[in-house]
């Protein structure tokens, strides 16, 4: 299986069963995230699509937030950044463009471009 597919398959075991694994399968919290963020990597050393790069790069920002926030003992919260990782992992394999849809001026006024997510400018 590629690391595309093995991501898919971590992540899910992982929102599952995070941060309390079960103990037959004789693992924690930092294997785990170990493991993902090595496979993370190698799904970046692999690609060559930048929109896909940037993906993995957030999905990656992002498990690293779950992981502080489950050592912090916020179960909740870092279940919920690593549920954010996983769907921004699925843009990689959707193919989803990064898109600007607002852009903050010097003065910290945010402007919209009149793009949606899918990159379209509404009629």
């Amino acid at each position: 299986m590629n690391p595309y597919g093995r991501i898919r398959q971590l992540f899910g075991y992982m929102i599952l069963s995070a941060p309390d694994f079960p103990a037959e399968d004789e693992t924690d919290l930092d294997k785990e995230f170990v493991r993902l963020f090595d496979l993370l990597a190698e799904a970046n050393a692999m690609t060559k699509n930048e929109d896909k790069r940037r993906w993995i790069a957030m999905a990656l920002q992002e498990s690293m937030d779950a992981l502080a926030f489950f050592k912090s003992g916020n179960e909740g919260e870092g279940l919920k950044v690593l549920q954010s990782a996983s769907a921004r992992f699925d843009n990689v394999t959707m193919g989803k463009k990064h898109v600007v849809n607002f852009i903050v001026g010097a003065d910290g006024t945010a402007t919209s471009t009149g793009q949606d997510e899918g990159g379209i400018k509404p009629e």
